[in-house]
């Protein structure tokens, strides 16, 4: 009740006009070590095994680190809450950036797989398409809306795709000052 009571409350907020999100330059790279390292815990007593892989390690772009920490703790609570065993393995990955413009970031677990219909409509406020989705014990279907939420207010978009299991693709805008890696597109 308390996480959808936060999620509802943060999709309010940031649905509404007035939030204001403080953005710092921010090594994307850097970032997403800190943020595995802050969680760890978590991902200990939740059995999910990261695989983190960075083609590039310094692409800046302007952060609320506060607001992203959501983005991806949204992403592996979705991980736990929706698998169908007992453990998880996670990669997230950096692939760089696109035209010089926007870095790409791959979060890709291992969970069941979702219709190419409803991938259409998993950022949808309320929506939780696949039969493991829609036990109502295992959330409220705003987590998803959250993270587009966030990643639209930094200026990037998110997409969702099937390959092992759900793939969330983020994009977010390139900090252009000083960046050396305009127009390269990498793969992980």
């Amino acid at each position: 009740m308390q996480r959808l009571t936060d999620n509802l409350s943060a999709f309010v907020h940031l649905d509404s006009g007035e939030f204001v999100l403080h953005k710092h330059r921010t090594n994307l790279a850097v970032y997403l070590k800190d943020f595995l390292e802050k969680n760890m815990l978590f991902l200990e007593q939740n059995n999910i095994h990261v695989s983190y892989q960075a083609e590039v390690d310094d692409i800046e772009i302007n952060l609320d680190v506060s607001q992203m920490d959501r983005v991806f703790a949204n992403l592996l609570e979705n991980t736990v809450k929706y698998r169908n065993k007992n453990e998880s393995v996670v990669l997230l990955c950096l692939q760089g950036t696109i035209d010089g413009e926007m870095a790409e970031i791959e979060f890709l677990d291992d969970g069941p797989v979702i219709k190419t219909r409803q991938l259409a409509h998993i950022f949808d406020s309320f929506y939780r398409g696949s039969e493991a989705r829609t036990k109502p014990e295992n959330g409220s279907g705003l987590g998803l809306a959250v993270v587009k939420s966030i990643i639209q207010r930094h200026g990037g978009k998110v997409e969702a795709f099937m390959r092992t299991g759900l793939g969330i693709r983020i994009y977010l805008p390139v900090d252009k000052k000083e960046n050396k890696n305009d127009e390269k597109n990498f793969n992980c």
